[in-house]
């Protein structure tokens, strides 16, 4: 029998055995690999686990599973592989302990089993909630009471915080889940796969009653021992990256500036940014075979023979852009376009030398398919704009760029001078679910209603055949949704309204595909197109920002052999609060930058979400000059303060025009928000940006829209902001206040006393 005939289902593998809508695997696949062939886990009980799995295997590859009543094999299932395999203990008479507790009741709900160490006159926490189906049921698709069973298990581990795992078995796959790590990214094994020993034995390394509960021994848990050190190695992995980022940016710019190149300062940053950005994207691109395997290698080790240029390794790179950008068949080269590889004399006309190759090589030799996943791209990302700032408040001013900016930015003022902190996943999630995606479930309930569409079980079911009707207008309903962040930074709120919207629409390609498989796959085809130009905007005053948020857009949606979206109409360089060029040229006015969204019917965004600054409109001496004079920051008094900057006169008269230039911007600006007429609520006493951010998504949002901010908990508490809070109580449009303490700490740069909230 071939391989495929051993499944049980065959064009739906994908959806029906879980790598459908898999992101990435929770582990280093490496890691497991080397801690799965491990010598202490006895040869006796992996042979027996080994053919009990073989044996249900077997079952699927000969139909009998798909026969078989649900209820029988699920109790059946539970007993062979979860006991008799994988060695977890059930409940006997007189037996003091056992780990596996069918029908554990959570909150009012059921799992279908939990594991952990269990005892007669004591309730235990679990170590693992189980959500089991039958073979036939798709876990990402078929609903129970409009909820899919990987939902269910989540509802679980939400329910219950401390218990770590979550898994999510039809009979003829496994999932595993840690509620610390995002709900699609998962291990996920298969049935038949298992037949294959390496497979079996990382299944049974995570699986086997060592892998989940700890030993008698008190030693910890092999998936939790694991986990860790998976999310050690990325993070360690991460801080090397970026030292090597930020190091040799800094570098590069610093040669840009000078001689032969002689760049103004904000041209060597564009530059510099547009190199580093073109190769991460190859870097994440060759690992992920969107591009040639070792491509940036291959650009540095390939040298033409008897060459007569300066610089061929530096002129190979030119030609791996130009071919990224125009496409080359010969080379297996894709035609990505897209903005960031085109023609750009400024890079095109540069002389580099082996210093930088080498850099640019030694991007490529990092793992970015695993070790190096998006999420350590956002971190890396976001410190990466904050070095910016630090670089343009002056570190280019003295006779050489310092090469000492500490890339760790352990001191608060470094965050603190732009106001800018990275935000933890957890409130991305929080806040895009409670905006985006409870407004696109919406948008789908409606049209499914209003074509009699019933969507609580798999398969819809519709009268007179009318899925497909129902599935054309659902997307577009779903591309009518138009998402902001006002103050994007590195984008990490548009990559989280990414992923959200793509889970909707891809309920649509399956919704479709039970009438029309080929149209499905067409639909399928079109979501990054359909969220990239239709649904996610925003806006940042940093040019860099807006560079990486639309590099981070990119790499999350790139397809092979499809043309990378051009966003320069979506993400924009702008001031957000500003609409007087007079007060800042980059000043922009809200309908003329986006004239479709504010000339429809429903005027404004639907969701404007994001973690705006938290500064005040005063401009901040000692954070000013913290990174390019200290002693001035340092100062012990404001009167030895005004003294240190009126010296700058003679002593660095750059840096003391640069400090007249900021503080010139704050006071325009401030009294551009206290006079514009734009904030009538929040423009008084001592303003601080996050409040007037927070009135102007009341503007900017559709009547009927949604507002996700995290702010601080002063939105609620400040005389400043009383008006502004009070309107929105008064006038029922305060969905949700929910407060929080940054104890844990939530932001480790950010005093721990610090209360912020999530403000919808």
């Amino acid at each position: 029998m071939s391989a495929k005939q051993d499944y049980l289902f065959t064009r739906m593998d994908g959806a029906r055995y879980g790598d459908d809508r898999r992101k990435r695997p929770l582990f280093i696949p490496t890691y497991l690999r080397d801690r799965s062939r491990d010598s202490r886990l006895e040869d006796d009980k992996q042979r027996k686990a080994h053919e009990i799995l073989i044996r249900w295997a077997d079952l699927e590859s000969k139909g009998d599973l798909e026969s078989r009543k649900e209820s029988n094999i699920e109790a059946e299932f539970l007993t062979e592989v979860f006991g008799d395999a994988l060695g977890y203990t059930f409940f006997s008479e007189g037996q003091k302990q056992w780990n596996v507790q069918p029908k554990f009741r959570v909150d009012g709900q059921v799992a279908d089993a939990a594991i952990g160490i269990f005892e007669t006159r004591k309730r235990a926490t679990p170590r693992a909630l189980i959500e089991l189906k039958g073979p036939k049921v798709n876990v990402d698709r078929d609903k129970s009471g409009g909820r899919t069973a990987v939902d269910q298990c989540w509802d679980y581990l939400n329910e219950v915080p401390q218990c770590p795992w979550g898994i999510v078995c039809n009979c003829v796959s496994f999932r595993l889940y840690h509620k610390d790590h995002p709900k699609r990214v998962y291990e996920l094994f298969t049935l038949q796969d298992l037949r294959k020993h390496d497979v079996f034995l990382q299944f049974y390394c995570l699986f086997e009653r060592g892998g989940l509960l700890p030993s008698g021994l008190e030693q910890p848990p092999r998936a939790d021992e694991l986990l860790r050190a998976c999310d050690n190695r990325q993070r360690e992995v991460g801080d090397e990256l970026y030292d090597s980022y930020h190091r040799n940016r800094v570098c590069l710019i610093k040669h840009l500036s000078g001689p032969p190149h002689d760049r103004s300062l904000d041209s060597a940053i564009h530059i510099a940014q547009k190199l580093v950005d073109r190769i991460i994207f190859v870097a994440f691109c060759e690992d992920r075979n969107l591009l040639p395997s070792k491509s940036l290698e291959r650009a540095w080790k390939h040298l033409p023979p008897f060459h007569r240029v300066t610089n061929p390794r530096w002129q190979n790179f030119l030609n791996l852009f130009r071919s990224i950008d125009e496409g080359n068949p010969k080379e297996g080269i894709p035609h990505y376009n897209g903005g960031l590889f085109k023609k750009d004399d400024d890079v095109d006309e540069l002389q580099l030398d082996d210093e930088w190759t080498n850099f640019f090589k030694s991007i490529g030799d990092y793992d970015f398919r695993f070790t190096v996943n998006v999420d350590v791209l956002g971190h890396l990302f976001e410190k990466s704009i904050h070095d910016i700032e630090g670089i343009k408040l002056g570190a280019l001013f003295e006779s050489k760029l310092s090469e000492e900016i500490t890339p760790k930015m352990k001191k608060s003022a470094e965050r603190k001078r732009g106001g800018i902190y990275y935000t933890p996943p957890e409130f991305t999630s929080f806040i895009t679910h409670h905006t985006v995606a409870c407004l696109a479930g919406e948008r789908v309930d409606n049209v499914a209603a209003k074509h009699k569409v019933n969507l609580t079980s798999g398969e819809p079911i519709a009268p007179n055949g009318s899925v497909k009707k129902y599935v054309e207008e659902a997307v577009e309903s779903l591309r009518d949704i138009k998402v902001v962040d006002p103050a994007c930074g590195s984008g990490a709120f548009l990559i989280q309204a990414y992923d959200t919207l793509e889970e909707y629409y891809l309920d649509l390609v399956d919704a479709l595909d039970h009438v029309d498989s080929k149209a499905a796959d067409t639909l399928r085809d079109r979501i990054p197109d359909f969220i990239l130009h239709d649904n996610l905007y925003g806006v940042d005053l940093s040019p860099e920002a807006v560079e990486i948020t639309q590099l981070a857009l990119w790499l999350r949606s790139a397809q092979r052999g499809k043309t990378l979206a051009d966003l320069s109409k979506n993400i924009v360089c702008g001031n957000s609060l500003v609409t007087d060029k007079d007060v800042d040229p980059l000043a922009m006015d809200w309908t003329q930058t986006f004239p479709d969204i504010f000339s429809r019917e429903r005027r404004g965004f639907d969701c404007v979400i994001g973690n705006p600054p938290w500064e005040r409109i005063k401009l901040q001496e000692r954070e000013f000059f913290d990174s390019v004079v200290p002693e001035i920051a340092a100062a012990v008094s404001a009167a030895t303060r005004r003294k240190l900057i009126a010296e700058l006169t003679k002593k660095s008269p750059e840096i003391h025009e640069r400090y007249l230039q900021a503080k010139t911007s704050a006071e325009l600006t401030s009294n551009h928000v206290r006079t514009s007429g734009r904030y009538p609520l929040c423009g008084k006493g001592d303003i601080n940006t996050y409040a007037v951010f927070a009135e102007l998504a009341k503007t900017i949002v559709a009547p009927e829209g949604r507002v996700g901010l995290l702010v601080p908990s002063g939105i609620a508490t400040d005389k400043t902001t009383k008006d502004f809070f009070g309107e929105l109580v008064a006038s029922q449009s305060l969905v949700g206040l929910y407060d929080f303490e940054n104890k844990a700490p939530i932001y480790p740069d950010v005093h721990r006393s610090l209360k912020l909230c999530v403000l919808l």
